[in-house]
């Protein structure tokens, strides 16, 4: 029998030592290595080093190493921090690859398939690794795009997994980048999610025929799959682990969302899945408008544009009678039409005003309609006659104006009334002939006689005020006559305007103030001075666009040629560089400046 080689007391030591190196080393690798890097991976990457390190020192006990290193000791921290840091990196760098090919690989499944299986798997994925660490895997890959476009592709879940992909879907949508998430499946995906949970929509697409389905329906089902569709017998029969147990998918999912994407509500309420999806756009509206891509997007190729053309306004018109889902489908519009995005697709606007005239009467919905009703207006101004809501939406008006005006208080919703006549009057006012505005919002408020004199009376009172909310609320007042001065009706001889009428309406409710005796021969100039003076305080507060301005400007420069007013410079001492509005018969009896005509 060969006897084995006795082990010196020098062989021992040295081994010792690469084991202290090795501990030491180890030690300060994970204090200095990122944050990110999670523990399992380094408890790999110290449980393989070490026995490398022996086997290297037991092939001389002499300590020289046989890989080259020249003279320099193993146990020698420089060497050995060359040596395994490099290991650490290369290590990490393939896990981030193995977890990065993986998710890659589920999406693409997901997104295929279909299928609830698929989905246990990713989920069993997110799970395990987590989901900071995926995404980070992905992103150091250069695959997160990719990943959500993958995923976004699944055309066929039934109702019930479809509700549970777009909870996890917005889930990941909070860890995702702003660029990751702008692509055409992704706001297809939604759009088709919107409809999922109407139930009509759920007989039919189970009542549809084979041959009538959708041809991504009909392809060849993704292997993970086929060998559960071949196999016979119950499903039962088969022990089911966590990985292919379907049963418990909601449970996990929403456990994993937690409070950073509920799938319910306060009171226990599940959350639909058309009400997951506007959440969703909602979130992918706000990482669109808040990117650089938002300015640098092709046109024709927005967000906002894609949803449009995709079918996502006539799935939240049915929304908006849901009471579910009417709270988000209003907020999705508010931002939708928040830009002039939108104006390549004017004209599917227009359908969705009836369902929000509708909701005016409303008071928790009235507020958010009439946001999106004037945001509409101001991108499709004949929105309301498209729509058949003109006599609605009047008589609504003459309401909330007249109780405002009698409770002396500024009320949001009044704002916003103003905003949206406006938007639609001052279009009229541009239409040629008496026929176009016959029909349109300003006859239907000038039907009572009574209208212009609680105009006027409001605008004067409302700049007397104090308070700054008093004078923005006389500025939308002076905007609204000033436009309605501008339309035309029918008379006897023809057609007219309606700058007689408003100018009898102001004089009489400024008769009493000093601005009144000031332009009593020109009452229109009262309305000119405040809505110039309001236009200057939003520049200044920087609340309105150029565009707005602009068009606001271009109204007022339209008053100022129907009344025969011109702008002239101040020639008699007064402040140098303020204007002083004029007409040609009264040059020298009320020249003025803005200044002194609004003391």
């Amino acid at each position: 029998m060969a006897s084995k080689r006795p082990r010196t007391h020098a062989a021992f030591a040295g081994n010792s030592d690469v084991d202290e190196d090795l501990r030491a080393l180890g030690t300060r690798s994970a204090s200095a290595s990122p944050a990110h890097w999670c523990d399992d991976d380094l408890d790999d990457i110290f449980a393989e080093v070490p026995l490398r390190g022996r086997a290297r020192t037991s092939e001389s006990s002499t300590g020289i190493s046989s890989r080259g290193l020249g003279s320099t000791s193993p146990s020698s921290p420089r060497a050995m921090h060359e040596s395994i840091g490099g290991d650490e990196v290369d290590v990490l760098r393939r896990k981030d690859e193995e977890v990065a090919d993986m998710a890659l690989f589920l999406a693409t499944t997901v997104g295929e398939t279909s299928s609830r299986t698929s989905l246990v798997e990713l989920v069993d994925l997110l799970e395990q690794r987590g989901v900071q660490r995926v995404v980070l895997a992905l992103r150091r890959a250069g695959g997160l795009g990719t990943f959500v476009a993958r995923l976004h592709r699944a055309a066929s879940f039934s109702d019930a997994d479809r509700r549970v992909a777009v909870a996890l879907f917005f889930f990941l949508m909070n860890h995702v980048d702003a660029e990751a998430l702008l692509h055409e499946s992704v706001v297809g995906f939604l759009v088709h999610s919107l409809g999922a949970a109407e139930p009509s929509r759920t007989v039919g697409i189970a009542a549809a025929p084979a041959s009538a389905a959708p041809a991504a329906e009909r392809a060849t089902p993704h292997w993970s799959t086929r060998a559960r569709r071949r196999t016979a017998g119950p499903q039962t029969q088969y022990p089911l682990t966590r990985s292919t147990a379907a049963d418990g998918l909601e449970g996990r999912v929403e456990a994993l969302c937690g409070s950073a994407a509920p799938t319910r509500s306060g009171d226990g309420t599940v959350i639909s899945c058309a009400a997951l999806a506007l959440r969703s756009l909602l979130t992918l509206l706000f990482a669109y408008n808040g990117s650089h891509l938002h300015a640098s997007a092709p046109q024709g190729h927005s967000v906002p544009l894609l949803f449009a053309r995709t079918g996502g306004l006539e799935r939240v018109a049915e929304l908006l009678c849901r009471s579910d889902t009417r709270e988000s489908a209003l907020s999705l519009l508010e931002v939708l039409t928040a830009t002039d995005a939108l104006s390549l697709e004017g004209a599917r606007l227009p359908p969705l005003v009836p369902a929000l005239v509708a909701l005016l009467s409303a008071g928790a919905t009235c507020v958010p309609a009439l946001k999106v009703l004037t945001n509409i207006t101001n991108i499709v101004p004949d929105a309301l006659a498209a729509g058949g809501a003109i006599a609605p939406f009047a008589e609504f008006a003459l309401q909330s104006l007249s109780h405002a005006a009698g409770s002396g208080a500024v009320d949001e919703g009044e704002v916003f009334v103003l905003c949206c006549a406006i938007n639609v009057v001052k279009y009229e006012s541009r239409e040629s002939g008496a026929a176009a505005a016959a029909a349109g919002l300003a006859s239907a408020l000038l039907a009572s006689d009574t209208t212009l004199a609680s105009l006027a009376r409001t605008m004067v009172e409302s700049y007397g005020g104090t308070s700054t909310e008093q004078l923005v609320r006389s500025g939308y007042y002076a905007l609204l006559l000033g436009a309605l001065s501008l339309v035309a009706v029918a008379t006897a001889d023809g057609h007219m305007t309606m700058r007689v009428p408003v100018m009898t309406a102001v004089a009489r409710a400024s008769g009493d103030t000093s601005m009144g005796r000031r332009a009593r021969h020109q009452p229109m100039r009262i309305v000119l001075a405040i809505a110039q003076e309001f236009l200057l305080f939003q520049s200044s507060a920087g609340t309105l666009t150029k565009a707005a301005l602009a068009d606001a400007q271009a109204l007022l420069d339209r008053i100022l040629r129907c009344n025969g007013i011109t702008a002239a410079t101040d020639s008699c001492g007064g402040v140098e560089g303020e204007t002083a509005l004029t007409t040609a018969a009264d040059v020298d009896e009320d020249d003025m400046l803005i200044g002194q005509l609004l003391q």
